[in-house]
Formats: structure tokens, C-alpha cells, sequence
């Protein structure tokens, strides 16, 4: 086992001080992309509408029983990739009897039966500084999942987004003899094309949720199969509570309506974009009396952030809880949100929404450089046009998102045509059986 650690240590050392130089190929690319940036982003929008009529791709039929017990390990370090992973895991168990799940996540996985070995999921991290301050932390959680993966090799390893961790994983059980699986793809190809290619040349399977994602990959390289959007069908299981939108819209004055607010998962983005959300907020209650609003709490944890910037804005609001949130946004006739798998669940609820996003002065030029899809937001890119408003914002950008937020509302110029993309894009993505069609794909390649 000593050596085994030490060997599994210098290896991570390495991964680590090639994580910290991996500027130095970035800035070639970044000269290149300087000059090709328009042509990339023409040649995305043209795959973005050749995927349009993407349906799933039927799964192998890997039959009711499994020819030996499959070792499956799990990898989620975010509350949506926590979901949609415990639905997998839930599936894998329906799938293959006997089946044995065990992975880093969150309470989602570990109530789906995952025996989780390390919670990343309950307190994620975003940013440079927050992700560097970490690493001592992330130097032993991958060293320590190296000496897992020589002690007791998995069947098969599955990835669900993360790129961060998953990426550098990948190429780490590749070099084992270990399947790796990309499920819920991670979006590299919207901000770093090159990744892609790496991407299929390390995974031996990319099972992405988005149908034009098909043919990004296979243009790169991988073996692909899209097996449907999970979170359209893990809403559709749930529903919504009638007693909670009945509650929240009481008492309404006619002509009135209810905003959601969703300020994002992480703590960073709480700070940075909750302020601004908040300033657009009063100031669209100001110029529309009858507005009521309400923030749909992504995590408990988070409660006090939110509490106190509510506080300082003087706004009346509302916080529906964790437990209800999807509740708040199905209540909800428009809302201000940030990018990111939220837009996704307004989307499913029929909800038009400004989308924003926060970034430095540098973050905001390096995004027109390399940026290579044309849009940010999920329901933009699923409907291969501009129908959700999307502002990179800062914190004097309250009066633009306030702005946009009157097209959306009853009555707004862009409500009609916003609603109508977004019926579309449920319609699209509302295909059931994509937890299964995972399940099968992966039970096939780990030798079920």
C-alpha cells in the first residue's frame, strides 16, 4: 500500500502542476481565437440547428439480469449533477440487479443508495481564488481516489459534468484500463473546442443530454449516444404543488404578478449576482405596482446570504425553500436568473426569464474572444435563438435588467414569442426514459 500512495501521490502532484500551468497552451489559442472567433461561432450555430431534430439514441439491450456483479463509481461535485446522478443510481439498481454504487456527491446520491465516499455536492466551490485555497484539500481527495482506483478498480467510472475533476479523472482511469463515461457532457465545446477533441480521446463513452451535443462529439472523435435531457423527466415525476402556487398568488391585485429570483447554487454567485438581481428587482416594482417576488432557495445553506442581502435592498420577498422551489418557479409568470441548469427548470415550467451572468472586466473580454456558441443561456441554445433575454452583468446593472424583465412579464414584447420557444423546448426534451437509456449504455460498457 506505501508504494502504491507514493506512486498515486506523484502522479497527482504532476496532474496538479499541470492544472497550474495550463495557461501556457491557453494563450496560443487565445491569439488563434482572436482571429477565428467569428468563423467558430458560425460554424456552432450551424451544428446548434443540425441538432434540432436529435432524438435519443436507443440503448443496447443488456437484459434483466447482470453476468456478474457491476462496480460502478459515480462523480458529481454539484447539486444538479447530485440530482441527476441519483436518478442514474436509481436506474443502475433497476437495471442491473446487484449492481454496486459507490462515488463522490451529494444527499441525492447517497439516498439514491450511493455509498458516498466524499461529499462535494453540500458546499461547492466556483472561482479561481475559492478552487486554489482548496488545494491541498483537492490534492488528497485525487490522490486518495488514484490509490482507490489501483486497490479496488471499478467496473466502470461515470463522470456527471465537473469538468475540473472529471476531465483529469478520465485520463487517470484511461491509463488503468478503467471505462470512463461522460454523462451530462461537460459544455467545454461553448468555451474551449479544444477540450472536446481531448475529451474523446480520453473518455470511451459521452453520453450528453443535449441533443445537439450528438454531433459535437462524434465531429471530435467520441463514441456518443444522447439519451435524452434527466432533469425534464425527473420534473415531470415530480409535479407541482397546486396548494403552495395557490398560497404564494394569493390576494393578488389584478394586473399583478409573481417574479422569481434565482441567484445561482454556489455562495459565490449568491454575492455577486444577488445584489444586482435584487437592484433590477425594485426597480421593475417601482415602474409596475402589484409585482410580488419570490427567491427559490437552490440550498438551506444559503438562506442567510440571501436573507441579508434582502435585507439590505428593502424589497419585500419572499423565500420558498429548498423542498419547494421548482413550486415557487412554476408560480412564477417571469423571472431574473442566473446561467446555468435553473434556466432549464423555468424552461419546463413554461417561465420567460432574464438570464445574467456576473464577470470582471477581463472575464467579459476574454468571453468575446473565446466564446465560441453564440449563445450562453440552455434555453437559447436549445431553440437556436436569442427568445430569453441574456446580459453579462455588474453592479450597476440594475436598470438594464429591470428593462429587460418588462418584455417579459403580462403583457411584455417578448412574452408571446418567449413562451411559445419555451413550450417548444419542453416538448423537444420531454422524452422519457433517459435515466434507463443511461443505465443500459453504461451497463454495457462496464461488461454487464
Amino acid at each position: 500500500m506505501t508504494g502504491t500512495r507514493f506512486r498515486a501521490t506523484v502522479e497527482t502532484t504532476g496532474t496538479m502542476l499541470r492544472a497550474a500551468f495550463a495557461f501556457v497552451p491557453f494563450l496560443p489559442r487565445l491569439v488563434r481565437a482572436a482571429f477565428t472567433g467569428r468563423r467558430d461561432r458560425e460554424a456552432m450555430a450551424a451544428r446548434l440547428r443540425a441538432g434540432l431534430s436529435t432524438g435519443p439514441v436507443p440503448a443496447p439491450d443488456a437484459g434483466e439480469s447482470a453476468a456478474r456483479s457491476l462496480r460502478v463509481f459515480l462523480v458529481a461535485g454539484e447539486p444538479s449533477g447530485d440530482l441527476h446522478a441519483s436518478n442514474l443510481a436509481l436506474a443502475l439498481r433497476r437495471r442491473v440487479p446487484g449492481v454496486q454504487l459507490e462515488g463522490i456527491g451529494g444527499p441525492k446520491m447517497a439516498a439514491a443508495g450511493v455509498a458516498i465516499v466524499r461529499d462535494l455536492v453540500s458546499d461547492p466551490v466556483m472561482g479561481v481564488w475559492p478552487v486554489v485555497r482548496r488545494t491541498p484539500d483537492f490534492f488528497r481527495l485525487y490522490r486518495d481516489l488514484l490509490v482507490r482506483f489501483d486497490t479496488c478498480p471499478p467496473d466502470v467510472v461515470v463522470g456527471v459534468d465537473y469538468p475540473g475533476l472529471n476531465l483529469r479523472l478520465a485520463a487517470a482511469a484511461r491509463s488503468r484500463g478503467i471505462p470512463f463515461v461522460a454523462y451530462v457532457a461537460p459544455q467545454v465545446w461553448a468555451w474551449a473546442p479544444w477540450r472536446t477533441a481531448k475529451l474523446a480521446r480520453t473518455v470511451d463513452l459521452v453520453l450528453p443530454i443535449l441533443p445537439f451535443e450528438q454531433g459535437i462529439f462524434e465531429a471530435a472523435g467520441a463514441r456518443t449516444a444522447y439519451v435524452g435531457h434527466p432533469l425534464f423527466e425527473h420534473l415531470a415525476a415530480r409535479g407541482t404543488d397546486a396548494a403552495f402556487r395557490d398560497e404564494l398568488r394569493r390576494g393578488m391585485a389584478p394586473g399583478g404578478a409573481v417574479v422569481a429570483l434565482l441567484p445561482g447554487s454556489r455562495r459565490t454567485e449568491v454575492r455577486g449576482c444577488l445584489p444586482v438581481i435584487l437592484d433590477a428587482a425594485k426597480r421593475a416594482a417601482s415602474t409596475r405596482p402589484g409585482l410580488r417576488f419570490v427567491v427559490p432557495l437552490a440550498a438551506e445553506r444559503l438562506r442567510p446570504l440571501v436573507e441579508a442581502a434582502i435585507r439590505a435592498s428593502g424589497l419585500d420577498v419572499r423565500i420558498a425553500p429548498p423542498a419547494q422551489s421548482d413550486d415557487a418557479m412554476a408560480a412564477a409568470d417571469a423571472a431574473i436568473s442566473v446561467s446555468g441548469t435553473a434556466t432549464l427548470h423555468l424552461a419546463y415550467h413554461g417561465v420567460p426569464a432574464v438570464v445574467v451572468y456576473r464577470a470582471s472586466v477581463l472575464g467579459r473580454a476574454l468571453s468575446k474572444v473565446l466564446l465560441v456558441s453564440p449563445w450562453i443561456a440552455l434555453p437559447n441554445l436549445l431553440a437556436c435563438e436569442e427568445v430569453l433575454p441574456e446580459l453579462l452583468v455588474g453592479p450597476s446593472s440594475g436598470p438594464r435588467v429591470a428593462e429587460a424583465l418588462a418584455t417579459l412579464l403580462p403583457g411584455g414584447a417578448r412574452r408571446e414569442r418567449a413562451a411559445a420557444a419555451l413550450a417548444t423546448i419542453r416538448t423537444r426534451l420531454a422524452t422519457p426514459g433517459t435515466s434507463d437509456r443511461a443505465a443500459l449504455w453504461i451497463a454495457s460498457l462496464g461488461g454487464a
